[in-house]
């Protein structure tokens, strides 16, 4: 029972080569798998913030249920909410931004901004925490409820640094959210769209 095979594998679109695991298994973590699972063992860099959980002084506006507390607000596939993260390193930039539990296959756009509202503003099915002056990148479709960038697949090539306008090392302050359409049973307010949680970089 459990594992059986490892192999490591870089296919060049994330910060470090990813492990997969094949055996007899149906679970990794609390997700439930198909006898493989991935793991990419890199270290998580920034801060997120702006949950879904009802900890900001704005709450979700479909409330309740609130998502989870490493997550935005629920949406309509998953209760826990869109979860951002960001792993690698960011001097040398190896960034690379992940978003999970997002509404399946739907159109998502990463948001970086030089400012945050800390009570968190509603809009749509979530709650906008990233202020300030706007960059949009990495327009894509979730798959399997998925997004990443950079995303060497859909050429996404550049660095997040560079799309972010900041240089690494000098100490400047970005913040990150993916904003993604959301329709569906818990979605409760045009124009059908929702967000994660947020990432504060320090570059």
């Amino acid at each position: 029972m459990g594992a059986r095979a490892f192999k490591s594998l870089d296919d060049g679109s994330g910060p470090c080569p990813r492990i997969f695991a094949a055996g007899l298994f149906n679970r990794a973590d609390a997700d439930g798998v198909k006898h493989i699972s991935a793991w990419e063992p890199c270290d998580f860099v920034g801060t997120t913030f702006c949950f879904g959980d009802g900890s900001l002084s704005t709450p979700c506006p479909c409330a309740p249920p609130n998502g989870s507390a490493d997550a935005g607000c629920t949406n309509s596939h998953h209760l826990s909410g869109a979860k951002l993260t960001a792993l690698g390193t960011t001097n040398p930039d190896q960034v690379r931004l992940r978003g999970t539990t997002l509404n399946t296959y739907g159109f998502t756009v990463l948001l970086s901004g030089t400012g945050v509202i800390t009570e968190g503003v509603a809009y749509g099915s979530g709650v906008r925490c990233v202020d300030g002056s706007f960059v949009r990148f990495g327009s894509q479709f979730a798959a399997w409820g998925a997004v990443a960038y950079p995303n060497a697949a859909l050429g996404f090539d550049r660095p997040l640094s560079q799309v972010s306008g900041v240089t690494p090392g000098l100490g400047q302050t970005r913040f990150y959210q993916a904003l993604y359409r959301d329709t569906g049973v818990n979605s409760c307010a045009p124009p059908w769209v929702n967000l994660s949680n947020a990432v504060e970089i320090t570059w």
